[in-house]
């Protein structure tokens, strides 16, 4: 394009320019014979086309006459904009989900760089935790040459701490971790310092809290630096103040403190406390050094570690980036849900494109006189296009506004518990999908219409100006196929929905063990230095003032309430009576201690023997209740009462023998999903444990009381941390808060497709009798009735269905088989959720043509021969 032509865009320019050619135009149309010069129309065009400017005012005058045809049609294109938008909103807000948890990059220097180094059991007996122990981590830091940096810190569940707030105790999630890991991850404070490697190795009481914590409890203020916090009964300074984004180690950390500073780091009765895998390693790889080559060098040094010290090393470690340690157990919950959302909006596309191609059949002749005066198959393309992009990008805009209140309202129907969740935003990466699907499927969708004009014929169209035009048969087919493809993929979406649908009311109707009903729980926790003998009369005091409170039937309490992360085997180390297991045959075996009357509280029937009585003290000798489980798997045809038992812990802390006095029924103490683990419970006067949750069994219900309760607790002693009161139910249901956000999504992405599925072949039904009318007054002419014309329009509405129907099966058969690891109890090729799918698109197909259908009969075949 040359400069000059720049003139051009002057107004006035273009008038005068345009004057002259009209002028030539007409001198030439004199003194020319008739018909030698061909379309005028075209030559002006020509004549244009030299000014250099004529695609972008084509373009634009393009977009106008867009404009103008919705204006024209406005109830049509905004149903199409509408599906658009619908399809693209929900399709970015599951993007920005999947996006903020596994693909945007963790707010830390190269992150990905970062890894954790885990313990793996890959055979019998499954022991493994995932964690290594303190030695570990010193061998790694010493020989490690993959890495640049190498942090450690406890265990969540060795750095849940008390704050002892003013107004009550609060539970934290406290992390006690080496200095080095602050600088590893590349992160400076807000305010104030970190501490040093010297002030870890004088294990002093410092901490850096969270800006959350810092706004919570001194209201952001500058003057919390150099203050005091009490944690448990000691005083911690607060040194720093982290940003909200730094949610190293554990997603919910609120305050950070030296590793040597943990009150079990010293004065423990364990032999070889080192050695035991509590503690979490962090690495960073050095730039240039791959995962292979790191977890090669690691998997050499763990081999020599396996043969100095083979006891304690009989798992392996594994190099994990950093990301899939926090997301990889919700990484293919996430992957369907947007696979899901993805089939949703390929469904709205071929609904468009069936809506534009219906609009596109109509607008035959329109296409036709503009070929017969001398428009080219590009022009048309091209007008068809930035028409459909026009209409494509106003959905795009309206669904990324939509997409902007729904990510809202996914966060906060996710569980809690999700990783990352709180960096989840709309953002520009959302908007940039929204733009890009916006532009790919209007290009797409221009597509299908221009193929359709472009195959007319000029004259055949011509002729039709005084009847309606019969479809043709390319046409037909097309449309066809695109509502085929709909039901095909409603048909996976549905089989995956139902799967998950019935997988879901499978957990529902798992028996716990125990009844849920009318029972309050209260999680409590006691100071950390608190004596064994004062938390025993704590928990005998606390048990018989509730017991005293109006309406409370049974009062008891439970180190842990659930074991749902318990994933290790154990075996007795002797079980009278009993061979010792192989390490093959190990299974998950957790203990607990309790106090009061637990059993009673929660509904758990005891089978054999007795329940603990207030003579089970330190002095008397000691007794254990156990499950049916663990009865079955050591005794299984004897009576278990009487016999005796020694712990799976081979510290050889508790070494007494344990007397079986009772045997209860099995618990999903694993969670509904797992079976019952073999179980032992401990009275809490013996053993001395804390006492980790209260539970109270109420004649009314249970949320009533807990005020009471709170408040019960807190005179008794003010140190003591009352945190997550809830109901037994409440409890239960945040089990499955994860498979219910997944269901309940998956639910309504497969019933949205069914209904544009079912819309699909209303439209193609509607514009088919609209198209076709003039051969069903010629049928009916000759003889067919009202009945044979609603059985042709019914006929072809469920043929397109169930061709999709079939088709979807064949595909859901191979796709569900990725969701197994997803489901409860439901097999994947379950023939109900198959059945209950293709009947429920059946019955939409049959119902979305019935109006097409009624209207077929009512076509007057009088004027469709007067047409002809």
């Amino acid at each position: 394009m040359k400069w000059s032509n720049f003139k051009y865009l002057l107004p006035w320019r273009r008038r005068a320019e345009e004057r002259d050619i009209q002028e030539e135009l007409r001198a030439l149309k004199q003194m020319a014979e008739p018909g030698e010069l061909g379309s005028l129309t075209l030559a002006a065009e020509n004549a244009r086309e030299t000014w250099g400017w004529t695609p972008i005012e084509n373009m634009f005058a393009d977009v106008r006459y867009a404009f103008r045809t919705f204006r024209r049609q406005r109830t049509f294109y905004s149903l199409v904009i509408s599906i658009l938008a619908l399809g693209i909103a929900l399709s970015v807000a599951v993007f920005s989900l999947v996006d903020g948890i596994l693909i945007r990059p963790l707010p830390y220097r190269d992150p990905q760089q970062l890894t954790m180094l885990t313990s793996y059991a890959n055979k019998p007996p499954f022991s493994s935790n995932g964690s290594l122990s303190y030695n570990d981590y010193l061998q790694f830091r010493a020989k490690a040459h993959s890495f640049s940096d190498l942090a450690v810190t406890f265990r969540t569940g060795w750095s849940r701490v008390t704050l002892n707030a003013e107004t009550d105790p609060l539970p934290l999630q406290g992390a006690f971790i080496s200095p080095n890991l602050f600088a590893m991850f590349g992160r400076s404070p807000l305010l104030g310092r970190t501490f040093t490697a010297e002030e870890n190795s004088r294990a002093e009481r410092l901490v850096v809290i969270s800006e959350g914590l810092w706004r919570q409890h001194f209201g952001s203020s500058p003057q919390a630096i150099g203050q005091d916090l009490v944690i448990g009964r000691d005083r911690w300074k607060v040194i720093g103040v982290m940003p909200d984004d730094f949610q190293i180690p554990f997603l919910d950390t609120q305050l950070w403190a030296p590793v040597l500073s943990h009150p079990d780091w010293h004065g423990t009765e364990e032999t070889n406390p080192l050695e035991r895998q509590r503690w979490d390693v962090m690495a960073r790889l050095k730039p240039g050094v791959t995962l292979a080559a790191a977890q090669s060098e690691v998997d050499s040094i763990e081999r020599g570690l396996k043969n100095a010290l083979p006891e304690f090393h009989t798992d392996e470690v594994r190099v994990v980036p950093l990301r899939e340690h926090f997301t990889g157990k919700i990484e293919r919950q996430l992957l369907v849900l947007f696979a899901a959302v993805s089939f949703l909006l390929l469904i709205a596309c071929a609904n468009a494109a069936n809506l534009l191609l219906a609009r596109a059949s109509q607008r035959e002749r329109e296409f036709a006189i503009r070929t017969s005066l001398g428009a080219g198959h590009a022009r048309i393309l091209r007008q068809l296009v930035i028409e459909s992009l026009t209409f494509s990008c106003a959905g795009g805009v309206a669904g990324a506004a939509l997409a902007f209140a729904l990510v809202p309202l996914l966060k906060a129907g996710a569980p809690p518990n999700i990783p990352l969740l709180d960096s989840v935003t709309m953002n520009e990466r959302g908007l940039v999908l929204a733009l890009l699907l916006s532009v790919t499927i209007g290009v797409l969708l221009g597509m299908a219409p221009a193929w359709q004009a472009l195959r007319c014929r000029v004259n055949d169209s011509l002729k039709a100006a005084e009847r309606n035009a019969t479809e043709s048969r390319a046409g037909r087919h097309f449309k066809s196929f695109l509502i085929t493809a709909e039901f095909a993929v409603a048909m996976t979406l549905l089989t995956g929905a139902g799967l998950l649908i019935r997988s879901f009311v499978a957990v529902l109707s798992v028996n716990p063990g125990f009844h849920a009903e009318r029972v309050l729980t209260v999680r409590i926790a006691l100071p950390g230095n608190t004596p064994p003998q004062k938390a025993a009369q704590f928990y005998r005091d606390a048990s018989e003032r509730i017991a005293a409170l109006p309406g409370v039937q049974a009062v008891g309490g439970i180190s842990n309430l659930f074991f749902l992360d318990e994933t290790r085997t154990h075996a007795l180390r002797e079980a009278e009576g009993h061979a010792p297991e192989p390490e093959s045959a190990w299974t998950p075996l957790v203990w607990a201690q309790i106090s009061g009357d637990y059993f009673q509280a929660m509904g758990i029937p005891l089978l054999r023997g007795r329940v603990f009585r207030d003579s089970d003290n330190p002095e008397s000798p000691v007794v254990a209740i156990i499950n049916q489980t663990l009865a079955e798997r050591y005794w299984p045809h004897a009576n278990p009462i009487g016999k005796r038992l020694k712990g799976f812990d081979p510290r050889g802390k508790h070494d007494d023998w344990l007397t079986v006095v009772g045997v209860v029924k099995d618990t999903r103490s694993g969670g509904l999903e797992k079976e019952p683990f073999s179980q032992i419970y401990e009275p809490q006067s013996q053993r001395g444990d804390q006492i980790g949750s209260l539970v109270v069994r109420t004649a009314a219900e249970p949320e009533a009381l807990a005020a009471s309760v709170r408040k019960l607790l807190r005179n008794l002693n003010h140190g003591v941390a009352v945190s997550l009161v809830a109901t037994m139910e409440q409890l239960l249901e945040r089990q499955e808060l994860q498979r219910r956000f997944q269901t309940w999504l998956i639910t309504v992405f497969s019933s949205l497709a069914l209904a544009l599925a079912a819309f699909g072949v209303f439209a193609v039904m509607h514009y088919s009798v609209a198209a076709r009318s003039h051969e069903i007054g010629i049928r009916m002419a000759l003889g067919a009735n009202s009945r044979d014309i609603a059985r042709l329009i019914l006929g072809n509405g469920t043929r397109l269905a169930i061709g999709g129907i079939f088709a979807g099966s064949v595909a859901a058969l191979a796709l569900t088989r990725w969701i197994a690891g997803m489901l409860y109890n439901v097999n994947p090729l379950d023939p109900v959720s198959f059945f209950v799918a293709a009947l429920s698109l059946w019955l939409a197909a049959l119902l979305a043509s019935f109006l097409p259908a009624r209207a077929a009969t009512q076509v007057d075949p009088t004027s469709a021969m007067r047409q002809e």
